[in-house]
């Protein structure tokens, strides 16, 4: 009866952790999607999330990596334009608490949250890896137009 109850936790807790792999991946596109516009920023912020993520597989007892301080000047800067932040975050198993200026945890009921995040880094640095791609290809569209401009501002200043 115990194996067939632990065997049964365990079952669940696969189910668990492969469903919330794939609540991260739809947060994940929807978050891309909804800051198309902000290629740079999303970079930073994926890279930041890229951080947190690995430092809590690196070391998943320290609370100090399990704590998102919503206070922090760099995060502001970074997170506070973007939408979907607060999703992603939740989508990984950080919960918001309001207590001394807002912070995200990942509280210790969240482990099979953890057992998902090295497929949550590999999601993210495809992400990185896409963001980069159109970020470059949208900033070589960019120079285009800019050097049509000045040529054409040159040719009617020439004439």
């Amino acid at each position: 009866s115990r194996a067939r109850s632990a065997g049964g936790r365990r079952k669940e807790a696969r189910f668990m952790a492969s469903d919330s792999e794939g609540v991260f991946a739809a947060v994940l596109e929807q978050f891309l999607a909804s800051n198309l516009d902000s290629g740079a920023l999303v970079q930073k912020a994926l890279t930041i999330l890229r951080r947190i993520v690995h430092n809590v597989i690196a070391h998943p007892s320290e609370p100090k990596y399990r704590r998102i301080p919503t206070s922090n000047k760099k995060l502001k800067s970074v997170f506070g334009p973007l939408v979907g932040v607060s999703e992603v975050l939740t989508a990984l198993g950080f919960q918001y608490v309001q207590a001394d200026k807002g912070y995200y945890v990942l509280d210790d009921a969240a482990t099979e949250y953890i057992n998902t995040f090295p497929g949550a880094v590999a999601l993210i640095d495809s992400s990185l890896a896409s963001v980069a791609e159109l970020t470059s290809a949208m900033g070589g569209m960019q120079l285009i137009s800019e050097n049509k401009h000045g040529r054409i501002q040159n040719n009617h200043g020439g004439a």
